[in-house]
């Protein structure tokens, strides 16, 4: 989920970047990389869940052992908890937090930002 929302922000953001890169310009074969329009930490994007859905949330970074567990603990059969943990450690690591702006460029226009994303869909995390 969050991605997803660290990528684009809503869903008709997501639907116009797909009918503008199948019907527009020319991006067969093209790597685009998605960020949204803010470089968010996992403190700020609670604060965003929180003022969107009117809930607190908080976030609680997990040691590397303490994700695998959390993936066993949910089900996941044993190789994909290690891989799950190997993402949980590059997005701990700040991999995907910087801009990249490619949405602005495609489309013209920045994507939605976390805040007003769970303002506007708030009625989906009830």
């Amino acid at each position: 989920l969050c991605s997803l929302l660290r990528c684009i922000g809503s869903k008709g953001d997501v639907l116009a970047l797909i009918a503008e890169t199948h019907t527009g310009g020319n991006w067969d074969r093209k790597i685009i990389r998605l960020t949204g329009p803010e470089a968010l930490t996992g403190e700020e994007i609670a604060e965003a869940i929180s003022y969107g859905t009117g809930r607190k949330v908080t976030y609680k970074p997990l040691s590397s052992e303490e994700a695998y567990r959390e993936f066993i603990d949910q089900g996941y059969p044993e190789w994909l908890a290690k891989q799950g943990v190997e993402l949980y450690d590059l997005l701990a690591s700040g991999y995907d937090r910087l801009p990249s702006h490619e949405y602005e460029r495609i489309m013209g226009h920045k994507g939605m930002r976390m805040h007003e994303f769970f303002k506007v869909n708030q009625q989906y995390f009830h």
